[in-house]
């Protein structure tokens, strides 16, 4: 399980690095390659079972839209709606964040 406030921050806000100052730290972009990287994968996707991780969204503040796109929606450049869904548990979550990540990968990356 990963504790997202513990390990990347409280305030997930922004997209990519250039959204300037320290953002390319606390990104969407930043989260994905230090967090789902092995997701980043098209034969991950093929299986059958695909790996779950747990996300542990305790004292996590701000979740933006263009984070989740970036983090989550991204993904689906490989797999469905379901598919991606799947893959993530979300715990400690708010029915405000959940909206937003199912959202974003509804809707697709862009």
């Amino acid at each position: 399980m990963v504790n997202i406030s513990l390990a990347f921050g409280t305030r997930l806000s922004y997209r990519d690095y250039d959204c300037g100052n320290m953002a390319s730290l606390v990104s969407g972009h930043a989260f994905r390659k230090v967090f789902l990287s092995s997701y980043d994968n098209k034969g991950v996707w093929n299986k059958e079972y695909i790996p779950v991780i747990t996300l542990n969204f305790q004292e996590v503040v701000t979740l933006s839209p263009s984070f989740a796109n970036e983090a989550f929606a991204y993904f689906r450049k490989y797999g469905s709606i379901k598919q991606v869904l799947g893959a993530f548990r979300f715990v400690n979550i708010t029915k405000m964040q959940r909206a937003v990540i199912e959202y974003e990968i509804m809707v697709g990356y862009s």
